[in-house]
């Protein structure tokens, strides 16, 4: 009977010292690889995303509104917390006229860190950029969530109708996987943003939009109503339905959770998605993504005004280069280079100047977006790559009569 309790308690107590050990291999991935667990929820949302769409069905939602063709967008006056839209659905306190005045009209695309979540509207980045040059009208048409085919769409329908002259084109480097998503949730399980996006595929080497399938708002009641059914047609399009985790009864335990993670990881369809840390350029998210950047790029010069990608870093590039010496994103700029098309890079300078601050924790808001300080650096490099590759003087000489 000694001999069976003390198996069993040597048992437990290695299970024990395994939980442990799977527990600092969860906090280590988290805090320094940005990797959580996150397994997909593939037939309900959580009662707080239920709120969400119930806030959004109801006219309750105080910034962002379901878009038929975007899945989602800025409310026009929108306002919440810091944040307040002008009448556009823009990200600014005035509105702005179809066409441009004596000012050189800059205009900005992306998710959040173009939108500048977690600071108030005079500290964006594109507010410090208009100060350090009152010559400079620049517009934010950031939007919170977004994939880089929401941000080209969002140029399409709202964004070239106001004739800029420069269009800077945010690239977070979490963007391309966004790009193979229709279903938020799908994507990111617990998401406040649960909502469905239009996507695009390739075929032949183009590009083809699969429309945003819940366009109607009347289509996020009958989600409520028949969640599974619903959920079970969104996944047929969705990449990372298929590619992610599901949640099970053994989630409980730390091992099973550190497990899943590293299958997910390690094993396909992960190591298509990455060649060691870099995008793998054999992907389907790599060709997807520079397929848009492409034509996003293309579209822009065909309206007359520039095309610039802006690389905006979040902390996952910054340990990555720390401690790799790697920029996850380098195989689309040798991609650009070959196309020819203009970007900015500045994550080694700012790497530096973070590292070189008193306290380099201001840079950052809570949740790991820019500060205020943050933005105004991206701003001055922003501002110094205009200046220095000629792009202010060229713009001026597109305008008609060049001033």
């Amino acid at each position: 009977m000694k001999n069976v309790m003390f198996s069993i308690i040597l048992i437990l107590v290695k299970l024990l010292v395994l939980e442990g050990l799977a527990g600092l291999g969860i906090l280590y991935l988290r805090h320094k690889k940005n990797i959580e667990y996150r397994p997909v929820i593939k037939d309900r949302f959580s009662e707080e995303q239920r709120k969400m769409v119930r806030k959004i069905l109801d006219g309750e939602a105080k910034y962002i509104a379901h878009s038929p063709k975007l899945g989602w967008t800025i409310a026009p006056n929108g306002a919440r917390d810091e944040y307040r839209a002008n009448s556009q659905g823009l990200r600014a306190d005035h509105d702005y006229s179809l066409t441009p005045g004596d000012k050189i009209r800059i205009a900005t695309f992306g998710d959040s860190f173009v939108h500048c979540d977690e600071v108030p509207n005079d500290q964006t980045w594109q507010e410090h950029l208009n100060r350090l040059d009152s010559r400079l009208e620049t517009m934010n048409f950031g939007v919170g969530g977004y994939g880089m085919d929401q941000a080209y769409l969002r140029y399409l329908q709202d964004g070239k109708q106001f004739h800029p002259d420069i269009v800077l084109i945010g690239f977070m480097t979490e963007n391309p996987t966004r790009n193979m998503t229709i279903f938020r949730p799908f994507y990111l399980p617990h998401s406040m943003l649960p909502l469905s996006k239009p996507r695009f595929t390739l075929k032949d080497g183009q590009l083809v939009l699969i429309e945003n399938p819940l366009d109607d708002l009347s289509d996020y009641q009958r989600l409520l109503d028949e969640e599974r059914t619903v959920r079970l047609e969104l996944s047929h399009d969705d990449y990372f339905f298929y590619y992610r985790y599901g949640q099970h009864p053994l989630d409980f335990f730390l091992t099973v959770r550190l497990f899943k993670i590293l299958k997910s990881m390690y094993m396909k369809p992960q190591n298509e998605i990455f060649d060691g840390y870099l995008y793998s350029a054999k992907s389907d998210i790599f060709k997807v993504s520079m397929a848009i950047i492409e034509d996003f790029a293309a579209t822009v010069r065909k309206e007359g005004a520039i095309p610039i990608v802006v690389f905006l870093p979040n902390s996952g590039d910054f340990w990555r280069l720390k401690e790799h010496s790697v920029k996850n994103y380098r195989p689309f700029m040798e991609i650009m280079d070959e196309k020819g098309i203009p970007y900015f890079d500045f994550t080694t300078e700012f790497l530096d100047e973070i590292l070189k601050d008193e306290d380099p924790a201001t840079f950052y808001s809570p949740q790991y977006h820019f500060s205020g300080k943050g933005n105004a650096y991206v701003a001055r490099h922003i501002y110094r790559r205009l200046k220095e590759g000629g792009y202010l003087d060229e713009a001026r000489r597109r305008r008609p009569g060049s001033r």
